[in-house]
């Protein structure tokens, strides 16, 4: 079922609350596309720059969202008729050119470290210090808001993410939709999820896929902050709306000056910490992977007014879950 914002109740906050949140999916992020030699090179430096992002973490006490797809946590797979997940009602998709799990690895391939945690990456992410938190980002990477997702297959996918989550002891409390993907909130309250990363409305999203990618671009350079109200829907899940992506500086992406995403990136804090709304700052592993120097450079300029911030006592800073319990709280 899909949601409309108007079923959504706004609720007002008696402080500022920044949250970062990460999708971390490694192959299964372009489980629809053809892996090129290129991809597949930076999608193995995902590693280094997780660790890496870590230790900055843990530096400025930062907790985290991390949504997990949760095949990346299985240790084998069933095949059946030489394909994977026979299970799953075909077509996944119905316009999909080929099957959606036609690219999974064999049984001892060599590749399949891109689609498994075989460094044990989500063992780090939870042991560390400053307290993240394990979200799903669904089993198989699906798109949950497409009218073109076969509707049995979304509770099959839904459905096996929970169960992982179950027996690696993880909380089903927070769900983030495979490329903002928003839709099916009805099946994520029959499983027990809380609240979800929303999609915030723009005014270029109209706009033909390359003017508004290009307008994407440009909104960087403008100074202004961008932070949204949360919202509880009327089945009860807490919308975390997404304020800012710290993009990928692969491509044409790389000539966006650094020093303007930073300062966006500020502005968000200080007009959060001003209206006493949210600023949830977003990205993916691999989107460090390309001038890494430069993003973890304006990551460490962001952290550093949010640990100001919160020192002033002026924000929070709270995975989606708390933040999420904030909100009900504020409610009563």
């Amino acid at each position: 079922m899909e949601f409309s914002p108007l079923m959504a109740n706004e609720i007002e906050l008696a402080k500022g609350i920044f949250v970062v949140s990460i999708d971390f999916e490694l192959a299964w992020g372009y489980v629809d596309e053809k892996l090129t030699a290129e991809k597949k090179a930076a999608i193995r430096r995902e590693a280094e720059a997780i660790i890496r992002l870590l230790n900055l973490f843990d530096e400025y006490n930062i907790p985290a969202t991390w949504g997990v797809v949760g095949h990346l946590l299985e240790n084998d797979c069933v095949w059946s008729g030489g394909r994977a997940h026979a299970d799953f009602p075909r077509p996944i998709m119905a316009d999909e050119k080929r099957d959606w799990f036609a690219a999974h690895p064999a049984p001892s391939d060599p590749e399949e470290d891109l689609w498994f945690d075989r460094c044990g990456l989500v063992d780090a992410i939870r042991q560390a210090r400053a307290g993240h938190e394990i979200a799903s980002h669904s089993y198989a990477h699906l798109l949950y808001g497409s009218k073109q997702s076969h509707p049995r297959a979304l509770e099959k996918d839904l459905a096996k993410a929970a169960s992982i989550h179950q027996a690696r002891g993880l909380a089903c409390s927070t769900f983030i939709f495979p490329r903002n993907s928003v839709g099916q909130l009805d099946l994520l309250q029959k499983y027990g999820f809380a609240c979800y990363r929303g999609r915030r409305t723009h005014w270029y999203d109209p706009l033909p896929r390359p003017l508004g990618r290009l307008a994407h671009l440009a909104s960087y350079l403008s100074p202004i902050g961008l932070t949204s109200a949360p919202a509880i829907g009327r089945n009860g899940l807490v919308d975390i709306p997404d304020s800012l992506l710290l993009m990928s500086r692969g491509g044409v992406r790389r000539h966006l000056p650094p020093a303007c995403v930073a300062r966006k990136a500020r502005n968000s804090l200080a007009r959060a910490a001003a209206r006493q709304e949210i600023f949830h700052l977003w990205f993916h592993p691999y989107n460090l992977v390309f001038e890494t120097e430069r993003q973890f450079a304006i990551l460490r300029s962001v952290f550093q007014a949010a640990a100001r911030l919160r020192g002033a006592g002026k924000i929070d800073i709270l995975t989606m879950k708390d933040a999420a319990r904030k909100v009900r709280g504020n409610c009563l």
